[in-house]
C-alpha cells in the first residue's frame, strides 16, 4: 500500500507577528505575577464588601482562581514562542490548533471573572457570582455522578446551601436560571476591554472550532492550495495555517487577561500601577537577551524601579495584600 501524500505544509511567522507575540508573552506574564501578589482585598475594597455579602464561598477566590486558569494557559503558550531560556540553534515548529485551544481557554475563564466584575453594584455582583459557582457545582455532580458518590453529594449540598443561605435576599431561580453563557459574558468584557465584541464572539467560536476539530475552521484559519484531481470531482488540498489567526486570538486573550487582572487588583483596592511596574520588572529580568543588548536591559530596568520609587514615595501607598 502506497503512503498518502502528505497534505499540509509549515508557514513561517512574519516579524509582525513575532513581535506580537513577544509583546502578548510579556503582557501574560505580568498578570501573573499581579494575580501572585493579590491575596486579601484590602479594607473598605469593593471586595471586601462583596466577600461579606456571601463569605461562604469568597468572589474573591473564585475571581483570581478564573484568571489563574487564563494566565496557566497562556503561559504554556509564552513559554512555548517565547521562552526564558533559548538555544541558539531551536525551532518551534507546531500545527496552529493547540495555539487556538490555549487562547480558547484562556478567553473563556477571563470572561467569566470580567463579567461578574462588570455588574453595577455589590448585589449584582454577588449574584453573578453565586450563578457561576451555582452552575460549576453542577456540572461538579454531573462529572461525578457515576463515578464518585460521595463527591457527587457534596457538590449537590454546596448548591443546596446556597438556597439556604441566600433566602430573603436573591431569589434561588435568578440563580439558577438562566445560566451564564459564554457569548453573552464574552462580548460584555470584550466591549469594557475595547475589543469590538461582534470580533470576540468570532474569534472565541473559531478557536472553540480548532480545538473541537470542527471542519468549518480550516476554511476560517488556513488558505487552501487545490492540487491534483484524484478522483472526479475530488482534489488534493494543502491547508496553509495562517500566523494571523492566531496572533489574533491571542490578542483577544491577552486582552481579556489583562483587563480582568487590572480591575481584580482595583477591585481588591490596590495600586495597579504599582503593581504592573513590579511585575514587568520582575518579568524583564527573567528575560533572556541578545549579544550587546545587556546595557539597554539595565537602563530599562532602571527606569522603571526609579519609577516604581516614585509611584511608592508616598508615606501610605496603597499598593494591596500582596506577597513578598
Amino acid at each position: 500500500m502506497r503512503d498518502a501524500p502528505r497534505l499540509t505544509v509549515q508557514s513561517p511567522v512574519t516579524e509582525a507577528d513575532t513581535d506580537t507575540w513577544v509583546a502578548c508573552a510579556m503582557t501574560a506574564r505580568i498578570c501573573d505575577d499581579i494575580l501572585s501578589s493579590l491575596v486579601d482585598p484590602l479594607p473598605n475594597s469593593l471586595l471586601r464588601a462583596d466577600d461579606a455579602n456571601y463569605p461562604w464561598e469568597k468572589q474573591s477566590v473564585w475571581l483570581r482562581s478564573y484568571l489563574r486558569a487564563a494566565a496557566d494557559h497562556l503561559l504554556v503558550w509564552a513559554n512555548i514562542v517565547n521562552p526564558l531560556k533559548v538555544h541558539d540553534d531551536s525551532e518551534v515548529v507546531n500545527p496552529p490548533r493547540p495555539y487556538l485551544t490555549l487562547a480558547r481557554g484562556a478567553i473563556e475563564a477571563s470572561a467569566q471573572a470580567g463579567w461578574v466584575m462588570l455588574g453595577t453594584d455589590d448585589k449584582e455582583r454577588t449574584l453573578r457570582h453565586l450563578r457561576l459557582m451555582y452552575h460549576d457545582l453542577r456540572y461538579q455532580e454531573e462529572a461525578h455522578r457515576d463515578h464518585d458518590v460521595a463527591v457527587a453529594e457534596h457538590a449537590r449540598r454546596r448548591r443546596s446551601e446556597i438556597k439556604q443561605r441566600v433566602e430573603g435576599v436573591y431569589s434561588f431561580g435568578s440563580i439558577k436560571h438562566p445560566e451564564p453563557k459564554y457569548a453573552s459574558m464574552i462580548k460584555a468584557v470584550a466591549a469594557a476591554a475595547g475589543w469590538d465584541p461582534d470580533d470576540a464572539i468570532l474569534t472565541w467560536r473559531a478557536a472553540s472550532a480548532a480545538a473541537h476539530g470542527k471542519s468549518w475552521y480550516s476554511d476560517y484559519g488556513t488558505t487552501a492550495v487545490v492540487g491534483d484531481e484524484y478522483e472526479p470531482g475530488h482534489y488534493r488540498v494543502t491547508r496553509i495555517p495562517e500566523a494571523g489567526h492566531i496572533t489574533h486570538a491571542i490578542g483577544l486573550a491577552v486582552r481579556l487577561l489583562d483587563f480582568g487582572t487590572a480591575t481584580l487588583a482595583r477591585h481588591f483596592g490596590a495600586n495597579v500601577e504599582v503593581l504592573r511596574t513590579m511585575a514587568l520588572i520582575t518579568v524583564a529580568e527573567s528575560m533572556p537577551i541578545a549579544a550587546g543588548e545587556e546595557a539597554a536591559k539595565s537602563a530599562f530596568l532602571a527606569h522603571h524601579v526609579e519609577r516604581l520609587v516614585e509611584l511608592t514615595a508616598n508615606d501610605n501607598p496603597q499598593v494591596g495584600n500582596f506577597d513578598g
